[in-house]
């Protein structure tokens, strides 16, 4: 267990000091190898579950005992090539939706009952769930790996990525997802005269160690 003291999640309300605290504790935290290790093996137990495909979570994070978060597909019997092609990349889009969420998901709560990380509120979960967030977690991954591409972005870049307009206050987008997403690992960031935003180590792992290896462990099963 680490000695170093967990962050909080924040809110909309949380001012410049707050955020740019809660992201300066973050970044310790999840820096300390004690609670890498937690992290890790969580990670494993997340493939696992997932895998197995016995339960899912609703949207609101409570888990659902005898669901599987994944359907088995009927089989594609389509003689229209274009069409079978069309409602197999259909099934692509779904399948990485619901490895996301629903593995993202069970990590953040395995790692919440663990107490690595702080209790996760309803307006953290909308948050997770929200469909941008997959789309910024690929993207910063992408910065990460890529080694022509800078690893950081800015605030506002951030706030593009999330979809938001030209005209969005940078303090909407930083308490939304600064004061909420670093806490739990999945963003990092610091101010250095500018805000310096990096995929965080609890979406790395789970974007290379979970969601990638188990996608394209099931996507040849997506014809049925």
């Amino acid at each position: 267990m680490s000695l170093l003291t967990m962050p909080k999640i924040g809110s909309v309300q949380s001012d410049f000091d707050e955020t740019v605290q809660i992201m300066d504790v973050s970044r310790a935290y999840f820096s300390d190898p004690a609670v890498s290790k937690q992290v890790d093996d969580k990670i494993d137990a997340v493939y696992a579950w997932l895998l197995s495909n016995k339960q899912s979570y609703t949207p609101l994070g409570d888990l659902r005992e005898k669901k599987p978060w994944w359907p088995t597909p009927a089989a594609i019997d389509i003689d229209d090539l274009q069409l079978a092609e069309a409602l197999l990349e259909t099934r692509r889009r779904i399948l990485r939706d619901k490895v996301f969420g629903y593995g993202l998901m069970r990590l953040l709560r395995g790692l919440e009952d663990e107490e690595v990380i702080g209790e996760l509120t309803d307006a953290t979960l909308d948050v997770v769930n929200g469909a941008m967030t997959q789309v910024i977690v690929s993207q910063l991954v992408s910065k990460k790996i890529a080694p022509k591409h800078c690893g950081t972005v800015s605030l506002n870049k951030l706030s593009e990525l999330y979809g938001n307009g030209v005209n969005t206050k940078p303090t909407k987008i930083r308490n939304r997802l600064l004061a909420r997403l670093c806490p739990v690992g999945l963003i990092n960031a610091r101010f250095n005269m500018g805000y310096e935003i990096s995929i965080g180590p609890v979406a790395y792992a789970f974007y290379t160690k979970v969601f990638v290896p188990l996608v394209n462990e099931m996507e040849p099963g997506l014809k049925g």
